[in-house]
Parts: structure tokens; sequence; C-alpha cells
């Protein structure tokens, strides 16, 4: 399933207040699950009895940067920022006037700053990864182009945290991973290497003059954002081979 957004305990709450939609949840719960990880960073069990709900674009290309770092305590998580831009078709395929040729083209801007849907459901695993709640800064944005999600995510390190830190937390949460792809250093995401992927590229620079940490992800958000992740999931879950029906596709759009 995909971007059952969000998905939390409180979903119904949750589903008003962010999403404007009214969901009934009878247990408070919806379809008994409310975990929306990454298969890259826990594959889905062979015959799981119960749906898996697939992560959202947004919340893709952050967790992917911000879960292996805050479960080595690398970062200060307050001081996290997300600046995401994403291709038009992320900002859902609807009629609006916001969407026309005319008013996207030649044109680049931020959108839902502060009432994104997608921000309770990164709130919710990067909370679950400290054992505490957290408020995050999401500044979505449209680019002017169809397809693709480029997240440059800002974060102060912990005093002592070095390059061979960072570089080792990546290594190690997607070292089995098929579809994460840890950019050489001097290296830089770019939207073009992923377009119609289901594949992630991530790189991070850590500037000592500034103090900052910054991971960059792009991925595409129509597939690794969406359907390629969602059919990731299925795969493991029906053991099939993880990467079925994901290295050669016809994009559309």
């Amino acid at each position: 399933m995909d971007e059952l957004d969000p998905l939390l305990n409180d979903c119904q709450s949750v589903c008003t207040n962010w999403a404007n939609k009214d969901v009934p949840c009878p247990d408070g719960k919806c379809f008994g699950f409310s975990v929306t990880l990454s298969p890259d960073f826990a594959p889905i069990p062979k015959d799981q009895p119960r749906p898996q709900p697939t992560p959202g674009c947004f919340p893709t290309g952050a967790l992917l940067a911000l879960l292996p770092l805050i479960r080595r305590d690398l970062i200060e998580p307050s001081s996290i920022i997300i600046d995401a831009k994403s291709g038009t078709s992320g900002a859902r395929r609807a009629a609006s006037v916001e969407q026309l040729f005319a008013e996207v083209n030649e044109n680049f801007r931020a959108y839902k700053v502060g009432n994104h849907r997608h921000v309770p459901e990164m709130e919710q695993e990067i909370s679950a990864a400290l054992g505490r709640d957290i408020a995050l800064l999401f500044v979505p944005h449209l680019l002017p182009i169809t397809r693709g999600l480029l997240s440059s995510i800002f974060m102060r390190p912990r005093s002592g945290t070095t390059e061979s830190d960072v570089h080792a937390a990546f290594e190690a949460s997607f070292a089995k991973s098929r579809f994460v792809r840890i950019l050489k250093p001097g290296e830089l995401p770019e939207l073009r290497n992923v377009r119609a992927t289901n594949f992630c590229e991530l790189a991070f620079i850590l500037d000592r003059r500034s103090e900052t940490l910054l991971v960059i992800t792009a991925i595409d958000n129509l597939g690794k954002g969406a359907s390629g992740q969602a059919v990731q999931n299925m795969n493991l879950m029906l053991g099939y081979d993880e990467a079925a029906g994901l290295l050669s596709t016809a994009p559309v759009p």
C-alpha cells in the first residue's frame, strides 16, 4: 500500500489536522499498523500477516538520510532542518491553478510550509528512533520538472563526530541495500541519475567551519518515493527477488 498517510497510532486526529481527511478509525489505528519505514532499513519478512505501508516521497528522502545518524547519536536532533525540492508530480495529480503549466514553468517556489501532510510521518519515525517526541522544520519546494526529489538536510553534529563516523553509520545501515547508493567524497546526488528508478543517491558534507552536517539525497518521487518502493515491499512479502520489476521500467509520466 502506498502513502496511506499518515499512519500514526492516533491516525484519526492526524489525518484530520494534517491531511484534511475524515478517516474512520474505530480502534484508533488504521488497518492495525503504523510503522512506515523503507525496506532498505529493515526488509519486510516473507508472509507478513498484515499489509505494509510504504513511506511517502518526502519521508523517504529525509529518513534515509537521518535515521542512520540518529541511531548512532551522531547529531543534535533539535537542529534538523529539511529542505526538499520535488517535481510537480509530487504535489499530487489534481487539477489546480498552482499546477498549471503557466504557473510552474520558469518558476520555483516553496509550498505548504508548516502544514505539509508528510510532516507527522517523518516526526513519527524520528521520534521512535529517539525515544521521545520531536518537532521538525520541513520546507518543501516545487520544481518546474515532472519527477524527481532532491532533499538537503541540515543538522549540527555532536561534539567529536567525524566524517568516518558518518560514513560508517551509512555503510552499516545500507550495506545490504540494493537501492541506496552512497556516493564517493566529492560526488553529489543528481536527479537525472535516479529518474524513473527505485534508487536513492546519498552524499554528505561535514562542514567544520560552520559546524554543520549536510546530507543530500536524490530519489524519483514516483519510484523510490512511491510505487517503486511499494513493489519492493511486495516482492519481499511474497518471497520474490527484491528487485523484480524494478530494474527496467517504462516511466509514465
